[in-house]
């Protein structure tokens, strides 16, 4: 067999060997690309995407707000287009500092009265709305132990309240066991500034 045929098959196994191995490469990451997907425990929150039917199914809702203004009006939504919805627990953290505008403490009281409404009218068994002193850097809402909503809080001197805050959150979900240990953190920490807060600065029910 002469040199230049012996070299020629030389390239061409160089080329099947490589060829196949780009295949099983890239089977492997469109493998790994579509495991993720399937077992991803954190994405974006979709547009007009509400947890109505997640809601009635959760024992306990916790929110550490600003003033919980646009979550108030979102579950409002929800409410009105499904009478049949009953919240069985909602905790409000709202932010109520000691030198709080005049004009933000308004805001917060009309949202206050608008919580008790809903207790008053039944579609919130238990409520509990609780103040912290500080300005936050970030919001989130749980639903339970099945999924946390969470976005940033940013200082914005040219708003009202002075702050400026991202409505596109992170959802994390209870898909596989970091999501779930993500939500566990979560709980954590709301429990924690719950019990920091709660003997001192609880807004409703009013004791």
């Amino acid at each position: 067999m002469s040199e230049n045929i012996i070299v020629a098959l030389i390239g061409l196994a160089g080329t099947i060997i490589a060829a196949t191995i780009g295949s099983i490469r890239a089977n492997k990451y469109k493998h790994e690309a579509a495991s993720y997907k399937e077992t991803s425990y954190v994405r974006f929150l979709e547009p007009n995407e509400s947890f109505s039917t997640l809601i009635p199914k959760v024992k306990h809702i916790c929110m550490y707000t600003v003033n919980s203004h646009e979550l108030l009006n979102k579950l409002n939504t929800i409410l009105e287009q499904n009478p049949r919805i009953v919240i069985k627990q909602l905790t409000i953290l709202v932010r109520k500092k000691a030198q709080e505008k005049e004009s933000d403490i308004t805001i917060l009281n009309t949202n206050l009265s608008l919580w008790e409404s809903l207790k008053e009218k039944g579609r919130i068994k238990k409520l509990t709305i609780i103040a912290y002193d500080h300005d936050p850097d970030c919001y989130y809402t749980l639903l339970g132990d099945r999924l946390v909503f969470w976005g940033h809080v940013y200082f914005d001197e040219n708003k009202p309240t002075q702050t400026d805050v991202d409505y596109t959150p992170l959802i994390f979900t209870d898909d596989n066991k970091v999501g779930q240990r993500v939500i566990k953190n979560f709980q954590k920490h709301f429990d924690n500034m719950v019990n920091r807060y709660k003997h001192t600065a609880t807004l409703y029910p009013y004791h």
